[in-house]
C-alpha cells in the first residue's frame, strides 16, 4: 500500500541516465549520482518496494543511523542531551503523523510515523555515544 502522506509521496530519484556518463555516487545517505549529461525523468508513478520485511528495515536503519550520526559529528552538531533526544523523537512523530497528515494513511501511517521516530532516536543515540567517546579519548 503506497503512502501518500507523512512526508512520503513524490520522491524524484535519478534513475534515467546514460551509465557511460556516470561519474560517482557521493557516500552520503540519499545522495544523487553525479552524471555528465542529461538525466531523464519518469512522468508516471513508480512504486518502490524497498524493504521486504520489518527485519530488513531495522537492519538498514541501523546501518544508516550509524552513517548519519558520524556525519552529524563531523559537521560539529551540538552536544546531544536527554532533552535533545526527547525533543527530536517527539518532533519527528508530530511532523510525520500530524503536520504531514500521516494519520490519513491509516494504521500504516501511524506505524511509519513511529518507525521514523525510532530512526531519529537511533541516529541521535549513536551521536551521543560518539560524542561521549570523543570526550573520553
Amino acid at each position: 500500500m503506497p503512502l501518500s502522506h507523512g512526508g512520503f509521496g513524490a520522491d524524484y530519484v535519478h534513475r534515467l541516465f546514460n551509465r557511460a556518463r556516470f561519474r560517482t555516487w557521493p557516500p552520503t545517505i540519499h545522495s544523487t549520482p553525479q552524471v555528465d549529461g542529461p538525466v531523464g525523468r519518469l512522468h508516471a508513478t513508480m512504486e518502490h518496494h524497498k524493504d521486504a520485511s520489518l527485519s530488513q528495515m531495522v537492519i538498514k536503519t541501523n546501518r544508516y543511523s550509524k552513517i548519519e550520526a558520524q556525519q552529524f559529528l563531523d559537521g560539529g552538531l551540538a552536544l546531544v542531551t536527554r532533552f535533545t533526544l526527547i525533543r527530536k523523537i517527539g518532533m519527528e512523530f508530530c511532523r510525520r503523523y500530524i503536520l504531514k497528515l500521516g494519520f490519513l494513511d491509516g494504521r500504516i501511517g501511524l506505524l511509519q510515523a513511529l518507525y521514523q521516530s525510532y530512526s531519529v532516536f537511533l541516529t541521535y543515540a549513536k551521536l551521543y555515544e560518539l560524542q561521549k567517546k570523543g570526550q573520553r579519548g
